[in-house]
């Protein structure tokens, strides 16, 4: 995610219920940035999950070529290690 990225899903009912929203604004705060990133994060590190998360600074709501590398670079090294 980019660190300027101010896209949020959340507030909005086409993507959230409004119980879902209340719930991950109980449980994970209202602020993308840093507050609900931040808990997201913990939480995949705290359950040993095998994520890269990465926050892109200076980049907003884009898809630069450097954070499509990444993501290419990444399956590549899941899926070799898993065969």
């Amino acid at each position: 995610m980019g660190q300027l990225d101010d896209n949020d899903d959340v507030p909005y009912d086409d993507a959230f219920s409004q119980a879902e929203r209340e719930q991950i604004f109980k449980l994970l705060g209202e602020q993308m940035l840093p507050k609900r990133w931040n808990a997201c994060s913990r939480m995949y590190q705290d359950a040993g999950v095998n994520a890269d998360i990465r926050q892109y600074k200076g980049i907003g709501h884009k898809h630069p070529e450097e954070v499509k590398d990444d993501v290419v670079e990444f399956f590549e090294e899941v899926v070799l290690t898993t065969n």
